[in-house]
C-alpha cells in the first residue's frame, strides 16, 4: 500500500465521507475540496477542443513559486484519483450526458454559465471568458489567468474531473492501514551506519560522474575535430566526381528494372468465423491474420485468446481490433482493449481501432464532433497503454462522414471497400498518405468458408512496422 502524503489524506477523508451507493458529479466534490473561490483556483474543460485551462488568480498566476506549487498540487490530485480509480477504491464514469457536452466549468462561485453575444458569462457578479487565458471581471480588469493543459494531461484531467463518482466503502481503509503502519523513532544520539553508508556511495558516484563527463568532453572535441577532417575529405571527393557525373549524365544508360512492392495477403477473424483458422496451411500463401480481441467497455470476443495464440504457432503475423461502441465512455474502451491485448510483441501489428457505421447503436444519437473527440482520446489512451501507434479501420462513406479532423491523418488507415477496381477509395483525410491495409473482399474462399480478404503492399517486416 502506498503511503499517503496529508493532501492525499484529507482528500480520501473528504471522499469516504460521501454516499458510498450514490452516483454524484464529480465536480461537485471538487469545488467543496479544491476548486473554491477562496482558494484563488478554477477549471475549464474544453473537451471539443481538446484542453483543460486551470485558472489562478494574479496573485497565484503572477508569482512563478506559487504558480508552480498551484499546477503541481492540481496534478497531484488528478494522479491520484487515477490511482483510486485504478485501485478501484472510486469509480468514475463518464455518462452520454458528460461525453455529449462540449465545455465544463468547475469552481463553487461559477452558477450557470452562458454564452451572451460571443463571452461565456460564469456567475451573477458578470465575471466572464473570452479566450482560453483569461477570466474578467465587468470592467474588463483580468482577475484570473490560465495554464494550459493538452495532450496527454488532457485525457487525464477529462477522465477524473468530469462524470459522476461512486465511493468504494473500501476507501475507509486507506486511512485505517496508515494510521495503524509503524512509525519508528530515532535517537538522536545514535550514529546510523547504513546513512552515512548511502552519502559515501552518493559522493563516490558524483566522483564518477565527473570524471566519466571530463572524458567524454575530451572524447568529444577529438570526435569533431575528426569529423571535420572527414568533411574537407568528403568535400574534396565529391568536388573530384563533379566531371565524371556530368560525362555520366551525357552517355546512354541501361534502363534499371523497377520491381513492384510485394503484394501480401491476409484474412481478418471473429468468433463468427468459428475454427477457420485450424485449417490454415502453407497453401494458403497468407503472410497475416488479424482477429478480433474486445468490443465497448467489457466485452471479449470468446474466441481471441485461441486465436491469438493460433496466429502465432502458423508463423503468421497477428494483429489484433477493438470494435468501438459510441455509446459507451472512451477512457474505459482503451483500457479494456489494453487489458485484454496484454504487451505486444515487436513483431505484432499495432493495435486497431474499427469504427463503422455498427458502432453506432440504433437508439444512439450521435454528435460527430463528440464522436471525433471521443475516439482521439480512446486513439491517445491505447497508444499510451500499449506504448504502439494505433491504426485506424473504417470505410470510405463513414469516414468522410465522422473522420473529418486532419489529427486522424496521424493514423495508419485499414480501409473496408469491396472493389474489383485496381485501387480502393479511401476517406478524405488519407487522400495524401494512402492506406495500410486494403480489405478488399468479404468473399474469399478459405477451406470452403468465405471470409475477409485483406492486402497489404511492401515488405513483410513493413506490415507490423508502425
Amino acid at each position: 500500500m502506498r503511503k499517503l502524503t496529508d493532501l492525499e489524506k484529507s482528500w480520501v477523508k473528504s471522499l469516504s465521507e460521501l454516499p458510498p451507493s450514490a452516483n454524484q458529479p464529480i465536480a461537485a466534490w471538487l469545488e467543496t475540496v479544491f476548486f473554491k473561490e477562496a482558494d484563488g483556483r478554477a477549471l475549464i474543460i474544453q473537451a471539443s477542443e481538446g484542453f483543460a485551462v486551470l485558472f489562478l488568480t494574479n496573485e497565484l498566476f503572477n508569482d512563478e513559486t506559487k504558480k508552480a506549487a498551484q499546477v503541481s498540487q492540481f496534478s497531484e490530485l488528478v494522479s491520484f484519483l487515477q490511482y483510486l480509480h485504478r485501485e478501484g477504491y472510486l469509480s468514475i464514469n463518464r455518462g452520454k450526458a458528460t461525453r455529449d457536452k462540449s465545455m465544463f466549468f468547475i469552481q463553487d462561485d461559477f452558477i450557470d454559465p452562458k454564452t451572451q453575444n460571443g463571452p461565456i458569462v460564469l456567475n451573477a457578479k458578470g465575471e466572464y471568458t473570452d479566450n482560453p487565458h483569461k477570466i474578467l471581471d465587468t470592467k474588463k480588469n483580468t482577475i484570473y489567468q490560465g495554464v494550459r493543459f493538452d495532450h496527454d494531461q488532457f485525457d487525464a484531467v477529462l477522465s477524473t474531473c468530469t462524470g459522476s463518482v461512486l465511493v468504494s466503502g473500501a476507501i475507509r481503509q486507506l486511512l485505517e492501514d496508515d494510521q495503524d503502519a509503524p512509525h519508528k523513532t530515532r535517537d538522536s544520539g545514535t550514529v546510523h551506519w547504513n546513512e552515512i553508508s548511502v552519502w559515501v556511495a552518493i559522493l563516490a558516484a558524483i566522483l564518477c560522474l565527473f570524471i566519466y563527463l571530463h572524458y567524454r568532453s575530451t572524447h568529444h572535441m577529438r570526435a569533431l575535430s575528426l569529423v571535420d577532417y572527414k568533411q574537407d575529405q568528403l568535400s574534396s571527393r565529391l568536388d573530384s566526381m563533379n566531371g565524371h557525373l556530368e560525362q555520366l549524365a551525357s552517355q546512354p544508360y541501361a534502363a534499371t528494372v523497377q520491381t513492384k512492392p510485394a503484394t501480401h495477403r491476409g484474412i481478418d477473424i471473429s468468433r463468427w468465423n468459428g475454427d477457420i483458422l485450424q485449417a490454415v496451411d502453407q497453401q494458403d500463401r497468407l503472410s497475416f491474420v488479424i482477429c478480433k480481441a474486445t468490443q465497448g467497455k467489457s466485452y471479449v470476443d470468446p474466441d481471441f485468446h485461441t486465436n491469438w495464440k493460433l496466429i502465432t504457432e502458423k508463423g503468421l503475423i497477428r494483429g489484433a481490433y477493438h470494435f468501438y461502441d459510441a455509446s459507451q465512455d472512451p477512457m474505459d474502451q482503451a483500457e479494456h482493449f489494453a487489458k485484454t491485448l496484454g504487451e505486444l510483441t515487436s513483431t505484432d501489428i499495432g493495435p486497431i481501432l474499427d469504427i463503422e457505421p455498427e458502432s453506432i447503436p440504433a437508439d444512439f444519437e450521435v454528435d460527430p464532433l463528440q464522436l471525433q473527440v471521443d475516439l482521439y482520446i480512446f486513439l491517445r489512451h491505447v497508444e499510451r497503454l500499449s506504448g504502439r501507434k494505433p491504426i485506424i479501420y473504417t470505410d470510405p462513406s463513414f469516414g468522410d462522414q465522422y473522420l473529418t479532423n486532419d489529427k486522424f491523418g496521424q493514423y495508419a488507415l485499414w480501409v473496408a471497400d469491396y472493389t474489383e477496381a485496381a485501387q480502393p477509395t479511401i476517406p478524405r483525410i488519407w487522400s495524401g498518405k494512402g492506406y495500410k491495409f486494403w480489405q478488399k473482399s468479404a468473399s474469399y474462399d478459405l477451406d470452403s468458408h468465405p471470409t475477409d480478404l485483406d492486402l497489404f503492399k511492401g515488405e513483410r517486416a513493413e506490415i507490423y512496422r508502425d
